[in-house]
């Protein structure tokens, strides 16, 4: 049944489409924990931060325009001047690694640099980090971000964050050798008074300790040489200070601000190293720098190796496949489990903001959890269909009878396409991936499983034979 807004989703042709009418796709290659998603366009610049949650909202900003300041990105100085990396002549490829861990390898081609980026397994930690081929041009790199903070998704309207400013965003400021952007869960009239005080030389905000929301935060192996703090364009953009080398400047910023640091390469191993954080406290980000920088980078890098192996060792795969067979099913399994949201069992379509894919589609989705207790993961294929039953209307409403589906969820349960797009098909398929689960439980989880489910078959059942009568 097509279905006004989302139909093209489920279509083949559906993802061109998309992009047509979104735009250029802004991922092309992603790593993630399931709380922590990272992804790169095609130049190398990361465009998606997706926390807490695989189908949260972009925590940094981005746009494919040119030489705009926009999502995360290095550069080297050579003579004085930044030259940044994904504006570099020559060809840059950017791809997903074929190991067991999901790593993004970026090259620079004419630059003979290349950045690998990962996120821990267990922690909610991004690296990214620079190595140079032979004596870095300088001794340090640069690397300016635009985080821009958002809490919440808005209801029936996926990636709202890009098209609505005021929903994202409220500090950014260096402080102790890290860089922060914040804003809390609340952030009203109080909360930005108490932020242009402080900007003017006043307190730190009250919030700064006490209250809930996202932090994002980075700081580097080694001690910054410098960074900044401005707004997203202009004059005085956190691009345009770093370009103009007044670093210490600037440190604070207020409303839609980006960053810039000065990230030392060392000596020895001639690379830059980049971590970054994310929670919902300040605390919470201290504490996650704190241990990265005293694990660095080749023990994180080893810890995720590690889990990621002993993840797909522990998978059920078809008997005698051919090893090539074997490692395009690693490459699936290790791609699904980078969509799995890790606390509600949502799986996002992909961690794109455009198009805007970053959401759970029923209708699809029933063969991620199928895929799942194929793989061995009954845990995860169930909370994935249970996050389903929750989110079956069990009351009529106008466009959304009793026993429907969203056409589309995020992983808080709440709609993430307008509530008149009505899809009769993921409600069959509900009780068609019900069935398929039960088939993979043991005994005794079984009669567990079909209790909890029951009075979600008995609704999502009356709607679709009575839908197929009228």
């Amino acid at each position: 049944m097509a279905i006004a807004g989302f139909a093209s989703l489920a279509d083949g042709g559906s993802y061109g489409l998309l992009e047509s009418i979104g735009g250029r796709a802004d991922c092309v290659a992603v790593a993630g924990n399931g709380n922590l998603t990272i992804g790169f366009d095609a130049t190398g610049i990361v465009s998606v931060c997706r926390w807490p949650g695989t189908t949260s909202p972009n925590q940094i900003s981005y746009s494919d325009q040119p030489r705009s300041n926009t999502g995360a990105m290095w550069g080297t100085v050579r003579g004085g001047k930044v030259e940044w990396l994904p504006q570099s002549a020559g060809g840059i490829r950017v791809a997903a690694g074929d190991g067991a861990a999901p790593l993004v390898s970026v090259v620079y081609e004419s630059a003979g640099i290349v950045e690998t980026a990962f996120v821990h397994p267990e922690r909610d930690i991004a690296v990214f980090q620079l190595q140079f081929p032979e004596t870095p041009p300088g001794s340090y790199a640069v690397w300016v971000s635009n985080f821009s903070p958002c809490t919440k998704n808005m209801k029936g309207l996926p990636s709202s964050e890009r098209f609505f400013p005021s929903r994202r965003d409220l500090v950014a400021f260096e402080e102790n050798g890290a860089v922060y952007h914040a804003r809390p869960t609340d952030a009203g009239i109080t909360e930005w008074d108490q932020a242009d005080a402080w900007l003017s030389g006043g307190a730190a905000p009250e919030w700064f300790k006490k209250s809930d929301g996202v932090w994002a935060g980075y700081s580097s192996a080694g001690t910054f040489f410098g960074a900044v703090c401005g707004a997203e364009t202009g004059d005085r953009s956190a691009l345009a200070l770093a370009q103009s080398a007044v670093w210490g400047e600037q440190t604070k910023a207020v409303g839609l601000s980006a960053s810039a640091a000065q990230i030392p390469i060392d000596a020895g191993s001639k690379t830059a190293t980049v971590f970054v954080a994310l929670g919902e406290r300040r605390a919470d980000v201290d504490d996650a720098l704190a241990s990265a920088r005293e694990l660095g980078y080749d023990r994180l890098l080893d810890e995720t190796q590690r889990w990621c192996r002993d993840r797909l060792a522990a998978a059920a795969r078809p008997a005698a496949a051919p090893d090539g067979v074997n490692a395009l099913y690693d490459r699936a399994l290790r791609q699904l489990l980078v969509c799995v949201d890790k606390q509600s069992g949502a799986v996002a379509r992909a961690p794109h903001s455009v198009p805007p894919l970053a959401v759970d589609v029923p209708r699809l989705g029933m063969w991620s959890t199928l895929a799942l207790d194929f793989a061995g993961d009954s845990a995860d294929a169930g909370r994935h269909v249970t996050l389903y039953a929750q989110c079956a209307r069990t009351s009529d409403a106008p466009g959304a009878p009793a026993g429907s589906l969203p056409a589309a969820v995020y992983g808080t349960g709440d709609d993430a396409a307008p509530q008149q797009a009505l899809d009769v098909q993921a409600s069959a398929w509900l009780l068609w991936s019900i069935w398929q689960h039960d088939a993979r439980l043991a005994e005794e989880e079984r009669t567990r499983y079909r209790a909890g489910m029951w009075k979600t078959v008995e609704v999502v059942g009356d709607f679709v034979s009575s839908w197929c009568r009228a």
